[in-house]
């Protein structure tokens, strides 16, 4: 279950009309993710007066805690399976606003085949947007939730997604990300 919690700062009224509105944004974005052929939590229910959504419980691995663990065939693998699920929610204009290891699952540790094993979750900040930049900008934040686990790893691991994301249009997507960078707001 993830229940919006009320922010006591806010006025009361514009507090339970944001967190209705996110909680219905959400759900409407997972349903989307799901349809777009990536593997994200069920949805049982959603109570607009709770503001809340029951969803499946996956277990399995946080992808950050798994980084480390695995060697570099698994990881790259692992970094595949990133590319192609980011850009097939990409590709249904759907940006999901916080990509970070933490928001991935390894499903049940599964190693052997980690394309059908790879979750994708919390779309609370999710949005649709069919913008370069906007699509740009999930994945750097993903680039840079990767840096703050291990640099190292992490700039390896970024290219495979990269090339997996789209390797017709890689150079289109790599410069824009380095655009972004450029601009200062996400350098170290």
């Amino acid at each position: 279950v993830k229940n919006r919690v009320s922010k006591s700062y806010r006025i009361v009224e514009i507090d339970n009309k944001i967190r209705k509105r996110r909680t219905k944004s959400e759900a409407k974005i997972m349903s989307d993710v799901k349809r777009t052929g990536v593997r994200a939590p069920v949805l049982y229910d959603v109570d607009f007066e709770e503001k809340s959504i029951v969803m499946e419980k996956i277990n399995g691995s946080l992808v950050k805690d798994i980084m480390h663990d695995i060697g570099e065939d698994k990881r790259k693998e692992l970094a595949i399976a990133i590319g192609e699920n980011i850009k097939a929610f990409h590709d249904g204009d759907i940006i999901h606003g916080d990509l970070t290891g933490s928001n991935m699952i390894l499903i049940d540790d599964n190693l052997d085949n980690i394309s059908d094993n790879l979750a994708i979750f919390d779309f609370g900040l999710g949005k649709y947007s069919d913008l370069l930049e906007d699509k740009a900008a999930d994945l750097l934040v993903l680039k840079k939730s990767f840096q703050s686990i291990d640099y190292d790893i992490a700039i390896q691991t970024f290219d495979w997604i990269l090339e997996a994301y789209d390797s017709n249009n890689q150079s289109k997507m790599a410069n824009k990300i380095a655009e972004i960078e450029s601009r200062g707001r996400y350098t170290h």
